[in-house]
């Protein structure tokens, strides 16, 4: 109970006022979202105002500091926003590794950021190289629990199934012979067109459990654009292993993501798809959809140009992701008795923009060229080090720029006065350290509209 606590608002409140004359809560610091019926609105606000004030609702006061949007007048929001960081940057008891086993793909995608392949495959003394690696890690493991997360990524990671496969299963070996010291997680982003049942259940079998796929929408707009290489289109393949993958016992566990990347051309194609796959995959919470923008990365491929026209500028992506995240949350509302928010118009707070950021964290390339951000993967001159033969990574000096935190970088004095930092925590670090500044994705505008937009979970059931 808060009793007689002295309070102030939080720095990282959001208000606006729906068309039903609600008022519209949002904190970026803890990410919670409420609406406020149109009687208490005013005694809201005024709590906001003066939360201290004698005259004021106790019972709604009391929820508004459950809520965080009211907090101990000694709060320092701030610390807490860098202890979560930091904690989370420097934690040692904490890998992410990428592996890359294919640097080549089966799919010739015109907007593709991994526009130039290397058409390798990942080296058997490059696998041995990472189990190496991490087993001496495992060794020095001595108090908290030490989670590993593995993603497998290309090109295309499912031309090389059978390695991977092997690889997991002698990971999975280290695992059980450090039993208690080691927890273990697997995921792996593959265009899904050979993505059997057969395929998947190997896989799962292995220990990788979530996967990620896209569809550019329905078989007409997809097949325009994520064809095979010698053309032929590939919707309906995918799309029938989903099917054959959502047949598997309810009981078994996985997390599938379908993502869907869309153009300001196709949007009503993406709706279609979104229907569809509710209806097939709505009551399985097992699977879940969210769409991203195509954005144009430097490329010396002329493919590109025929979407470039269709391609969205930052602000139009960011208004249309809005548009069909508020779709999937209505959707999923009315197909299912819970929703996850994982994937909707209002951002939540993060540990950090992307994994770039962390110490323990590293992409591994076929040929054992260490990479930190996953758009420089096909570019050797990009690397930031190596894995040896010894299972030694070795970073070059320069890749301590991409390890600066937002409230070590001189350049994002700003972000810590801005009221979306816990979403962001200085943005993509790749801009950072190419243009010298950060980039803002999104504004307290986009913030305020997406509120208003925001489907009330009361109202849609009633």
């Amino acid at each position: 109970m808060v009793g007689t606590t002295p309070l102030k608002a939080s720095n990282y409140n959001f208000e606006g006022e729906t068309d039903v004359g609600e008022l519209a809560l949002y904190n970026s610091k803890t990410g919670a979202i409420a609406f406020i019926e149109s009687e208490r609105e005013a005694i809201a606000r005024a709590i906001l105002r003066h939360p201290n004030a004698h005259e004021a609702d106790g019972e709604l006061r009391q929820w508004m500091a459950d809520m965080s949007f009211l907090v101990s007048e000694d709060t320092d929001e701030l610390a807490d926003i860098r202890a979560w960081h930091e904690r989370y940057r420097l934690a040692d008891n904490l890998i992410n590794i990428t592996l890359l086993p294919a640097e080549a793909c089966n799919f010739k995608c015109p907007y593709c950021f991994v526009y130039s392949q290397r058409n390798k495959f990942m080296a058997q003394w490059v696998y041995d190289a990472v189990l190496t690696f991490l087993e001496a890690r495992f060794r020095r493991q001595t108090d908290d629990q030490l989670a590993v997360s593995v993603s497998w990524f290309g090109g295309e990671p499912l031309l090389a199934t059978t390695n991977i496969v092997a690889f997991m299963h002698r990971l999975n070996g280290l695992v059980r012979k450090y039993k208690g010291r080691v927890t273990l997680r697997s995921s792996l982003s593959t265009n899904g067109y050979t993505l059997t049942r057969a395929t998947f259940e190997t896989l799962l079998e292995s220990g990788v459990d979530e996967f990620q796929v896209t569809l550019d929408g329905d078989r007409d707009t997809h097949d325009k654009l994520r064809i095979l290489k010698n053309g032929r289109p590939t919707f309906d393949a995918i799309y029938s292993n989903l099917r054959e993958v959502s047949k598997m016992d309810v009981n078994v566990q996985f997390r599938f993501a379908v993502r869907a990347n869309f153009l300001r051309s196709n949007i009503e194609s993406m709706m279609r798809l979104l229907e569809r796959f509710q209806g097939d995959f709505g009551c399985d919470d097992r699977f879940s959809i969210y769409y991203r923008p195509v954005y144009n990365f430097e490329t010396t491929r002329s493919d590109i140009d025929a979407v470039s026209p269709a391609i969205c500028t930052l602000r139009e992506g960011i208004e249309l992701q809005n548009r069909l995240a508020i779709a999937v949350m209505k959707a999923s509302f009315a197909n299912q008795d819970h929703y996850f928010r994982l994937f909707d118009p209002l951002p939540r707070p993060v540990y950090s923009w992307c994994n770039a950021e962390r110490e323990n964290a590293f992409i591994v390339g076929a040929d054992g060229s260490i990479f930190l951000c996953d758009t420089f993967i096909t570019d050797v001159d990009q690397r930031l080090g190596v894995i040896d033969r010894a299972g030694q990574i070795r970073l070059k000096h320069s890749a301590s720029q991409w390890r600066l935190s937002v409230f070590e970088d001189e350049r994002c004095t700003a972000c810590l006065n801005c009221k979306l930092l816990p979403v962001c925590l200085g943005g993509c670090i790749r801009i950072r350290v190419q243009k010298g500044s950060p980039a803002c994705f999104w504004t307290e505008e986009d913030i305020r509209e997406a509120m208003l937009r925001y489907p009330n979970p009361a109202r849609l059931t009633e």
